[in-house]
């Protein structure tokens, strides 16, 4: 009679100590180097579908989780970080900016895109469109690029260069010319020109 009574003592007191052992964890997500938090981060028990997104001051909270499991925190274009929860319930979590994410894909409406082609202006011409009686390539592309305006300011030779402007006559800054490059070399308007 004993001996139930102790099993049963032990079946009722076993959900008890597991839940004893569920703690909730909070703390912070930050941007490492900057200290600027990091809203919208994710963090999750790593293997299981339970988890939170960080608030506007990059802070969570989990409940019920357990000393055994391992945080995955993530954001978009940064470096998935994971720690182990252990004896700690108060975290502070840096995530590192990833290097390279041009090659990426991109969830657009009608498919998935590189990244370089979302946040970039990308443009192709044939070069059969290049192929037009004149001896200056500028003004070949002047027509076939979007948003590129050429214009000539002398008709005297050998100072009859094109010069363009990228994205439209109202560009700001010292240096209104576009950055021109040709098999990864360098070139000025000139150099395109000729």
């Amino acid at each position: 009679m004993n001996k139930k009574l102790i099993l049963l003592a032990t079946a009722l007191l076993m959900p008890l100590a597991v839940i004893a052992q569920s703690i909730t964890v909070k703390g912070v997500v930050l941007e490492q180097g900057t200290e600027e938090p990091i809203a919208g981060a994710s963090v999750v028990v790593k293997g299981s579908t339970r988890g939170v997104m960080a608030d506007i001051d990059g802070r969570f909270e989990l409940p019920k989780v357990k000393p055994t499991d391992i945080l995955e925190i993530s954001f978009i274009g940064m470096v998935t970080q994971e720690v182990k929860v252990g004896d700690n319930t108060d975290f502070k979590i840096y995530l590192k900016t990833q290097a390279s994410e041009l090659d990426e894909a991109v969830v657009v409406a009608f498919g998935t895109q590189k990244k370089e082609s979302v946040i970039g202006a990308i443009t192709t011409v044939k070069t059969d469109v290049l192929k037009v009686p004149a001896s200056d390539l500028t003004t070949s592309l002047a027509g076939n690029v979007a948003g590129l305006i050429a214009y000539t300011s002398s008709g005297e030779p050998g100072q009859d260069n094109t010069d363009f402007f990228v994205r439209g006559i109202t560009t700001f800054g010292a240096n209104t010319s576009p950055l021109i490059l040709i098999d990864n070399i360098e070139l000025t308007a000139t150099d395109l020109s000729r």
